[in-house]
């Protein structure tokens, strides 16, 4: 039995078995652990942070009137905080509040606001040199996810894994048994229907 074959039969059986997640994440750091991989710690803390924008927009001028309408405003005004690794943080407001607004701005994603102001580091890492050096390293994953309507959503991972994987991965691993360990899990954490439609309405 090959390693390929052997990878498929381990998520055709854990899809019969009740799935744990924390048993099956349990499971997948033991392996990295034991084949030596490294895991990253790194917190964040930030200081007088403000972000000015136009209802979380850049302003597009298109006449004089919309020129008065969008006035600047402060989404989000002056604090301070601290997130050390491991922790996390729950942020709670009504919409329009400055919560995804706060959540981009300490993932280092100030695109889209007129001002972001205040200073953010990670791990002691300005956020300039963070976005140079290590844009990879933190990320912000919205509410919303933007996807091609041809594809399924099995072959939306397949894509995204083809476009980046992690360098360091199981002794023995190759890249299309990868993608499937990681298919598996989707399927194990979504259920194997969900893989094969486009829509959520298909589901209907």
């Amino acid at each position: 039995m090959t390693q390929h074959s052997a990878v498929n039969e381990e998520n055709a059986k854990a899809d019969q078995e009740a799935f744990d997640l924390a048993e099956v994440l349990r499971k997948g750091r033991e392996k990295q652990d034991q084949a030596g991989i490294k895991h990253k710690a790194v917190g964040v803390s930030w200081e007088d942070l403000e972000v000015v924008g136009a209802g979380g927009l850049k302003i597009n001028i298109r006449n004089f009137s919309s020129a008065i309408i969008d006035q600047p405003r402060t989404i989000l005004h002056k604090n301070s905080g601290l997130l050390k690794p491991g922790e996390m943080c729950l942020v709670l407001g009504r919409p329009n509040a400055g919560c995804s607004t706060f959540l981009k701005s300490i993932a280092n994603q100030p695109d889209g606001f007129l001002e972001v102001n205040g200073n953010v580091e990670y791990a002691g890492v300005g956020w300039k040199e963070m976005a140079k050096l290590y844009a990879g390293e933190v990320v912000y994953n919205q509410e919303d996810d933007h996807h091609l309507p041809t594809l399924t959503v099995a072959q939306t991972i397949r894509f995204a894994l083809s476009t980046k994987r992690p360098r360091k991965r199981i002794s023995g691993l190759s890249d299309s048994q990868f993608k499937e360990e990681v298919l598996g899990r989707a399927r194990r954490t979504w259920s194997a229907p969900i893989m094969s439609v486009r829509r959520w309405s298909d589901l209907a």
